[in-house]
């Protein structure tokens, strides 16, 4: 079987304006596979463009906002590594964190795998109600058990605010005329085609 350096994979990052975000993120990143930024019609681009520059990180321009799935979509026109992982402007990731994840891939059954996403813990301006229950029931945090995904298990999707999937199961990509919920959708399609999903919050 092949190890988990033996795979190509291709980090895709979506992005509209947020560059102190996007720093954070492409930083966590910078001794991991490639990377391609696609700024989704950001209203400041040269900001985006130098942010990428400085991490030496490909850049994809759409002219016109179409929403994450339109920008992801726009990405793997140009990707063709086995594996793609989609990870938000706004999350930083741990060191390491794809090894675990992309060893699941050793079965050929497996189309997706997620890691457990939370919000960063100490960040003192993030003291509003709001956002204490943000921390506390973020609906990006699925919890601390490992599942398959489907709408009758224990964890019903996966956001891809932070996805690693097999690009072979990608076929028609994200629906690019849904700008929220376009990752449910992209779950349950894969499910549906026969793929495996997978969680794992020890990532």
């Amino acid at each position: 079987p092949r190890s988990a350096s033996d795979w190509g994979i291709t980090v895709v990052v979506p992005a509209r304006d947020r560059v102190a975000d996007l720093d954070r993120c492409l930083s966590s990143l910078a001794s991991g596979p490639p990377v391609v930024v696609v700024d989704d019609g950001s209203d400041d681009p040269g900001a985006v463009a130098d942010v990428c520059r400085r991490h030496r990180v490909r850049l994809i321009r759409r002219t016109v906002n179409g929403g994450p799935g339109a920008a992801r979509n726009d990405a793997l026109e140009i990707v063709d590594t086995d594996l793609v992982a989609f990870v938000d402007s706004d999350c930083t990731v741990t060191p390491d964190w794809l090894l675990p994840l992309i060893d699941f891939f050793e079965d050929p059954a497996i189309g997706a795998v997620a890691p457990r996403v939370r919000r960063q813990p100490g960040d003192p301006y993030r003291a509003s109600a709001l956002d204490r229950y943000s921390t506390d029931r973020s609906a990006l945090d699925l919890g601390p058990e490992p599942s398959e995904v489907g709408p009758d298990r224990l964890v019903r999707y996966v956001p891809t605010a932070a996805l690693v999937v097999r690009r072979t199961a990608l076929a028609g990509g994200f629906n690019p005329d849904l700008r929220v919920g376009e990752d449910v959708d992209l779950v349950w399609r894969l499910l549906g085609a026969g793929w495996r999903v997978r969680y794992e919050p020890s990532v």
